[in-house]
């Protein structure tokens, strides 16, 4: 999990262009500690750890 999502982003499209593997990446938008520890939980109550494998994750907009 990263706020850093220019670097996560190019990072992971190395990986895959190299055919490496990584067990996901979630990058966000810098948010305070609760709504970033919100969104997280919910991204990981709708991906288990199979699905986030090799995967890049925004996290979730918020639906208020």
């Amino acid at each position: 999990m990263s706020f850093n999502v220019k670097d996560y982003v190019l990072l992971h499209n190395k990986y895959v262009r190299q055919g490496k593997e990584h067990w996901g990446i979630m990058v966000s938008k810098q948010l305070s500690i609760g709504e970033t520890t919100r969104r997280v939980l919910t991204a990981l109550r709708g991906n288990s750890r199979d699905a986030m494998k090799n995967r890049l994750l925004f996290l979730p907009k918020d639906n208020k």
